[in-house]
């Protein structure tokens, strides 16, 4: 998406989307913030699109490459990262070491690594993970991704468009090796410290506990971050209610960046 009129942006806002999503899955968030200061950018990852890594590259280390590459196109703009779930985590990673960043919002991260299993109710979310790509991870994803899609949207696979299910299927393969890569990641809390930028985490009222302990996790590894709940919505309120999401990502970067 291009600034509304001429001039050139002040700012490139960079919408990460998550595992088995797409460009298009944030797109009706993104349109809340088009107008003439922002150049909005929303890029396939590896192997959703033409978006080309190196072969050699794990899904986590590819895709980090892609956003920090990303970055780096306009390093004399105001850059604001905004990731979902898996794209929420890879934009925490990308974010710390990098001084081209101005705002960061992750929206549910799935930094699974900032657990600690020696926590009871960490312990919790972590078997829980397991539990949901078990299904993932045999000869056929595919046969798993109904409990996969209602673990994490509270909604039957029956419910889902034919079209949305057609994709979801198409991809099941991908999906497991992201998921598997992303829960196997061991990313502590304190590497997350060394994020300069303002932080904001988003996260639905009505979703997993285990989106939630992440959270709390991260907030507390990163000095100054906030936290901010949207009620009635779960892991992909961002989809469904962009409009609620919007108005907290613009409170949260008008203080930063106005």
């Amino acid at each position: 998406m291009e600034p509304k009129t001429g001039g050139g942006p002040k700012e490139i806002w960079i919408f990460v989307h998550g595992a088995a999503g797409s460009p298009a899955a944030l797109q009706g968030l993104a349109r809340e913030f088009a107008d003439d200061r922002r150049r909005i950018i929303i890029p396939a990852l590896a192997g959703y699109g033409g978006t080309i890594a190196p072969k050699t590259m794990g899904p986590l280390d590819a895709n980090e490459a892609i956003i920090s590459w990303i970055l780096n196109i306009a390093p004399q703009e105001r850059h604001v990262l905004i990731g979902h779930s898996m794209g929420g985590f890879l934009s925490l990673k990308a974010a710390r070491n990098t001084a081209h960043i101005d705002a960061l919002i992750a929206i549910e991260p799935m930094a699974f690594g900032v657990l600690d299993p020696n926590d009871s109710d960490d312990a919790v979310a972590l078997a829980w993970d397991r539990a949901v790509i078990a299904g993932l991870l045999g000869d056929d994803p595919a046969q798993g991704l109904p409990e996969f899609i209602k673990a994490w949207n509270d909604v039957s696979w029956e419910d889902f468009p034919q079209r949305a299910r057609r994709a979801l299927e198409a991809g099941a393969h991908r999906l497991a090796i992201e998921t598997a890569a992303v829960s196997a990641d061991r990313t502590m809390p304190g590497d997350y410290a060394t994020i300069g930028a303002p932080v904001l985490f988003l996260q639905g009222s009505a979703s997993p506990d285990a989106a939630h302990r992440i959270i709390a996790r991260l907030a507390c590894a990163i000095p100054g971050s906030e936290t901010k709940t949207i009620d009635g919505v779960g892991h992909f309120g961002c989809m469904a209610q962009p409009r609620a999401f919007a108005v907290a990502i613009k409170a949260f970067v008008n203080n930063g960046l106005d």
